[in-house]
Parts: structure tokens; sequence; C-alpha cells
């Protein structure tokens, strides 16, 4: 991956993603209130923040500097930096996106007087600086539980960050035939396996993607008053349709699996410069699930041709 410091393009680390990229931007995500997730997040931190700076004030230690005083407030600095970088980031992506003046302030003031530190080392990627966000609002650090709107918001914020940084999103893979629970992006991928737990940002998106949340066309569904737990979930009659994603290793690979898709109905775009093919149809019947099924042994199938399997998701927004 070629670095931000020298001079690339804000989309993705590659000289062609400056390029409209229809597969990309044509993401319903783009279409939501980002700001709702900006102010969840905010919320999310600040309380925690708030709480621990009480805490700090009620020990009134004369010995603490004012930095000692800052070590032991939420979020690190170290972290702290890194959150300040990747919502400079996001803002200046987001606007080359046509989604304007997103403010991204009510996270950046809660954390500019405390980023008193230089980034981890190994924290190299814009993806390792979204990461780091994604583990201090959506981990175990948090002191408040977000509402159902907060959830909604805070994924759809993530996700669209992550499509304008980081490139395609990562999706959930389960029951598909390669056995990998997450699926698409390389780096969300190897957070999830490289941890003793699941991590924050690809396991949020991948439910966001698989529940529909991250579509503004989504609204949860109201389950009828004799719905109890343990009885089977009501069936979900809202059009919807599964949006299925391959990486392409060249032009043939693209057109046989174009080729395939359009004779079976799907809307069909390419995006060469990440390399992936997105197919898009409306899911009569069945469940994701069964998309990725479906998805994954097509990629089996023309594998020798350099098809690789990047996951299903559930779209609302059906034009």
């Amino acid at each position: 991956m070629i670095p931000y410091a020298q001079g690339i393009c804000l989309h993705g680390n590659r000289p062609d993603r400056c390029k409209l990229c229809i597969a990309l931007l044509s993401h319903p995500v783009f279409q939501a209130d980002l700001a709702a997730g900006v102010a969840a997040v905010a919320r999310a931190i600040g309380v925690r923040q708030a709480q621990d700076m009480l805490r700090v004030a009620e020990q009134d230690r004369e010995d603490w500097s004012a930095q000692s005083q800052n070590a032991h407030i939420f979020p690190a600095g170290d972290c702290c930096t890194a959150i300040l970088e990747i919502c400079s980031l996001a803002r200046r992506a987001l606007a080359e996106e046509g989604i304007q003046n997103l403010d991204m302030s009510p996270i950046t003031d809660l954390v500019r007087p405390f980023a008193d530190r230089p980034l981890r080392p190994h924290w190299t990627t814009p993806h390792d600086w979204l990461s780091t966000l994604a583990e201090l609002s959506l981990g175990m650090h948090l002191t408040i539980e977000y509402t159902t709107e907060e959830v909604i918001a805070v994924r759809r914020l993530f996700a669209a960050i992550h499509l304008t940084i980081c490139g395609p999103l990562p999706v959930g893979n389960w029951g598909a035939d390669d056995r990998q629970e997450i699926v698409g992006c390389p780096e969300c991928l190897a957070n999830h396996h490289g941890r003793n737990g699941a991590a924050s940002l690809p396991t949020e998106l991948a439910f966001g993607a698989r529940d529909g949340d991250i579509d503004p066309a989504y609204t949860p569904l109201l389950y009828p008053d004799s719905w109890t737990f343990g009885m089977p979930t009501p069936p979900d009659n809202r059009p919807r349709a599964a949006r299925l994603t391959w990486h392409v290793a060249d032009g043939l690979a693209a057109k046989t699996l174009r080729d395939i898709l359009e004779a079976l109905g799907f809307a069909v775009a390419e995006n060469p410069g990440w390399g992936i093919l997105v197919a898009q149809k409306p899911l009569l019947k069945g469940d994701v699930h069964d998309a990725m099924r479906w998805g994954s042994a097509l990629a089996t199938r023309l594998k020798d041709l350099g098809v690789e399997w990047y996951g299903a998701q559930t779209i609302f927004s059906l034009s």
C-alpha cells in the first residue's frame, strides 16, 4: 500500500481511486445522516471521559502533573492522536464524495486536549486509526448503552468512512463454502483473526451489512405483540435486495462473472481500481445467508480464473 504521506489521493491509496467508482459510491450508506453517528460516538466517549475526569478531580493529588492527570482520562493520548488523524481524513474524503461539511468536532473537541502522545509505531495506516476509534466507541471501554437508533447511526458512520478511505466493506459470510465468518476487507479480516476476541470494526460492519442497518431505507422490524423470546422470528416481508461482491483478478475474470450474473438478472457494477465486481438483485425468497452460500459457491467454480468471494449484504434501497 502507498502511504498517504506520499500525497496519493484520499480515496484509498490508489491513484485511479479518484475516478468515479460506481461500485462503491452508489452504496446507500452515503445517503444516510452521518452526523447522527458522529453525535452518538461523541456521547459515548464523552460520558466515559467525564467520569474519568471526575474521578481524577476527586483524588486531588498534588504530586500529579498535568500529564499524569491526562494519563488517567479516557482515551489515552496516543489513541486521541489516532482519532484526530482519522477524523481529519474522514471529513476531507467524504467531502470529495459529495458529503460536504460533516462536522467531526463533537468527537475531536473531546480528544484534542489529551492528544499528547504520538501514534503507536504499529499504527501505520488509516485503517489502523479507524480501528482504534471503533474499539474506543464500540467496545468494552464504554459506560453507556447505545439506543437502537444510535447503533444504526454509528454503523453507518463507520461504513461510510471505511468505504471512502479503506475500500470495500467487510461483510459476513456465515454458512458459505469457504467457512470464513468475515470476508472482504483484508485489513479487517487480519484484525478479526489476529485478536483474542472479535475486533469491533469488522464485527459491527458485518452485522450491520447483514441486517440492513447501513442502508438509510432500512427500518427496524417491529415484532407483533404476540412475539416472545424463543419463538421463531416473524417473516420479514419488506422489499429488499442482496448485494454480492467478488474480487476479480483481471478483465477476463470480470467479463466471465458479469456475463453469468447479468444472464441471471443481476444489476452489475465493476470497479477496476479496486478489482471488485458488485451485483445486486431483489431478494424475493430466502435471506442473505442463502446469498452468501450461492456467491461463495460461484467463486469456487471460477477460482481458476481469479475470482475471489467478498461476501453478501442486505440492501433495502432497491433503485
